[in-house]
């Protein structure tokens, strides 16, 4: 065997989606943890009293915020909104319903609250990671055991 063949074969080959689901289920979980120990609304809604010159958008709201503007401010309530929604979507993550959906709202969510902390001073990098995974998650096949959806599929066919 070619060593190139060898190469494909142990990182390309079909593995067993049981590893996805497991860390679909452990990374979420912590996420929603870690934010619910964080406590963003009480720390959003300080950040919310803060003057605007203070406010220095990073890039990724930036781009997320486009549709209201260049320079928009998100307003405190719909931070707040976007907390428990992000909660909302990250226990449906965790069980698997609507995954890919949920995953993406949960991950969006997250990109979201940390990027407007981090705008206001320093810039730290251990979420980044966490927010690589979580989108990670989002477009890969986490779904597909150890979920509701692949219960529902199993039980319609």
């Amino acid at each position: 065997m070619k060593i190139t063949e060898h190469w494909q074969k142990y990182w390309f080959s079909p593995a067993a989606l049981i590893n996805l689901a497991i860390c679909r289920i452990f990374i979420v979980g912590f996420q929603i943890f870690f934010l619910i120990r964080w406590n963003p609304i009480k720390d959003l809604l300080e950040l919310s009293k803060l003057p605007d010159y203070l406010y220095n958008p990073l890039w990724i709201l930036h781009l997320l915020m486009l549709p209201f503007g260049w320079e928009w401010r998100p307003p405190y309530e719909l931070l707040t909104i976007i907390v428990w929604l992000s909660l909302a979507a990250g226990i449906l993550s965790v069980i698997g319903l609507w995954t890919r959906i949920s995953l993406i709202f949960f991950a969006l969510g997250n990109v979201i609250l940390y990027s407007y902390h981090y705008s206001f001073g320093e810039i730290h990098h251990p979420e980044a990671l966490m927010m690589i995974s979580l989108i990670i998650l989002a477009i890969s096949p986490a779904n597909a055991v150890l979920s509701v959806d692949d219960l529902r599929k199993r039980l319609i066919f």
